[in-house]
């Protein structure tokens, strides 16, 4: 395979993959080939190389094409995780194993190519952003002037009034950060826990970022003042120093009329809807550049 390969590795084939891809493909003069979660379980031929410590070789081959960590320019790792599904031809004693054991081994293999945008981190295969409590307490200790949302985590017959209105959300993921969906809170659980949280004041907005830029996109299609969004410049550089990431996405919620901005979540990887198409050019032209810089 040419030395002038761009891998782009995810969960799988994603209209924003797509995009991606295809743009990367028109626009420079790099090979780009795609592995999904599903061929790196059931297709990947690993022939890896360790001679010493400093010299240890990642040998791929995957339908008729074959690599090396010389082989490639830049990695776009899009790929979290393995779903434990994807084990599903395993024996059901030798899944789980089977499924740390491959998650391990991408772990090491990421690290040996250069160029990776979203290195694996945390146990996470492509960046670990920790749950919404922790990212939360994490921007309250960043000392911006962004706030962060109300919540509360324990049995429900001990929280707080105020988070048991319309505008609270029920979670039963405390790593989901995009459900916001908000409503009256009937049949809490009584014997297990609850995840409760404010959905914030002000218009939902996306950025994605990528290294030192980013660029906003209001989910409600209203016109957001450069000024609300200006405390986001520095949380953005910290949050992506402490999550190892490069690329992603983090949502927040603005309210103009206080200039008051509440940070979300935030996660690794994008989606193209979220940037018009001057927005997506620029994205994707920059991504491009990253890919195929020495790095």
């Amino acid at each position: 395979m040419s030395r002038q390969t761009i891998l782009i590795l995810g969960p799988h084939r994603t209209k924003t993959i797509d995009a991606i891809d295809s743009f990367l493909s028109a626009h420079l003069s790099l090979e780009t080939f795609f592995i999904s979660a599903k061929d790196i379980v059931s297709s990947l031929d690993v022939r890896d190389t360790i001679l010493s410590s400093d010299d240890i070789s990642v040998n791929w081959t995957l339908f008729d094409h074959t690599f090396s960590t010389d082989d490639i320019k830049g990695v776009l790792n899009l790929l979290p995780y393995l779903d434990l599904q994807l084990f599903s031809d395993f024996e059901q004693e030798d899944q789980r194993y089977a499924h740390a054991e491959l998650s391990a081994y991408l772990l090491f293999a990421l690290s040996r190519f250069r160029n990776v945008i979203n290195p694996p981190w945390g146990g996470s295969i492509a960046g670990f952003c920790n749950s919404l409590p922790y990212q939360w307490l994490f921007v309250d200790s960043c000392n911006t002037q962004v706030l962060t949302p109300k919540f509360f985590f324990g049995m429900a017959e001990d929280a707080p009034i105020d988070l048991l209105g319309v505008n609270t959300v029920h979670s039963l993921d405390i790593f989901d950060g995009r459900n916001w969906r908000t409503g009256p809170l009937h049949n809490l659980p009584r014997h297990e826990p609850v995840f409760l949280y404010q959905r914030p004041r002000g218009l939902p907005v996306v950025i994605t970022f990528l290294d030192d830029s980013w660029w906003p996109y209001s989910l409600a299609h209203s016109d957001i003042p450069s000024s609300c969004l200006a405390p986001l410049d520095h949380l953005l550089y910290l949050m992506k120093d402490h999550y190892h990431l490069r690329l992603g996405e983090v949502l927040c919620f603005v309210d103009t009329g206080r200039s008051q901005v509440t940070f979300g979540s935030v996660q690794p990887g994008i989606e193209a809807e979220f940037l018009n198409p001057e927005e997506r050019t620029q994205v994707f032209a920059k991504l491009g550049q990253a890919l195929s810089m020495n790095p």
